[in-house]
């Protein structure tokens, strides 16, 4: 086994750190001697590197860690499986994450074949499995839930949540609350509620073509944020606002006959003066009207 418990990392890796032999603390709320001995943890220590913004993706055989929102970090797990990874309530742990000095059960990753209703906890980061999730999070609580593969329905109910539907066709309810919403690979559906709270909704290059209801236009409403795209046609048709990928030449014959990104349904009169009172902080594209 690799004699190493505490591995640090910090962020802006120059390349993709990848670790051949970790140990994890395996499934269940009570791993055996033998796996406590053998677990290792790895300590990130940099702005963003928390739970809320953890990524985790099976690529195969290997389990591959990112950060939402944190640039070239990277940690590659070779052979190893998703729900061995977790951090339990005894201290025992595989993260240490920015800030911490001891393990915090910050976050819970359901095993491969279980099919919850709801997270096992509030205010706690979870994530789910390949199967056809329909979970739900807890009133008054700051639920982090990642839908990882699957076609997922995910709530978020009251609280300040963050929903991210992973691969799959998703459908992604936010609730009462500042929520924050990513549909991410697939065609997914995103309704952001009624309760004047100002979500924001997170549409990366590649995500597919996302519907999103309830969307609030003008100064305090709902926050847009495109990521990765360089220039985006946006075009008023009946009573919704379309967004598709452009050339980035406006007024020609083809504006407007790109790649469909995202659809605002029953929202309109964006203009090139108005937009920006709905962009987040952390787009980063230009936009092109008729």
């Amino acid at each position: 086994m690799l004699a190493v418990d505490k591995i640090p990392l910090q962020s802006n890796l120059v390349v993709a750190l990848t670790l051949l032999i970790f140990g994890g603390v395996g499934r269940g709320e009570n791993p055996t001697p033998e796996t406590i001995g053998e677990a290792d943890t790895l300590k990130f220590v940099g702005d963003g590197l928390t739970a809320e913004n953890l990524i985790l993706l099976q690529n195969g055989k290997d389990l591959e860690i990112t950060f939402d929102g944190v640039a070239n970090t990277k940690v590659i797990l070779a052979d190893f499986a998703i729900e061995n990874f977790d951090n339990l309530n005894n201290g025992i742990g595989n993260v240490l994450f920015n800030g911490d000095t001891s393990i915090q059960e910050s976050f819970d990753v359901i095993n491969v074949d279980a099919n919850p209703n709801r997270v096992a906890r509030p205010n706690t980061v979870t994530f789910l499995n390949g199967f056809d999730n329909q979970v739900r999070g807890f009133n008054n609580s700051d639920d982090v839930i990642n839908g990882q593969r699957g076609n997922d329905t995910l709530w978020g109910l009251g609280g300040n949540d963050i929903l991210r539907g992973g691969l799959g066709d998703d459908t992604l309810y936010a609730g009462r609350g500042a929520d924050t919403l990513t549909g991410g690979l697939g065609n997914d559906t995103l309704y952001l509620g009624r309760d004047f709270q100002r979500d924001t909704v997170i549409y990366r290059h590649g995500n597919g073509t996302d519907i999103v209801n309830e969307f609030r236009r003008g100064r305090n409403g709902d926050l847009l944020s495109f990521e990765g795209i360089s220039t985006i046609d946006v075009v008023s048709s009946g009573s919704s606002t379309s967004f598709y990928l452009s050339d980035g030449i406006t007024g020609n014959n083809g504006f407007g006959s790109g790649e469909l990104l995202l659809t605002l349904q029953e929202t309109t009169g964006f203009q090139a003066n108005n937009i920006g009172l709905n962009l987040a902080g952390s787009n980063t594209s230009q936009f092109l009207f008729t």
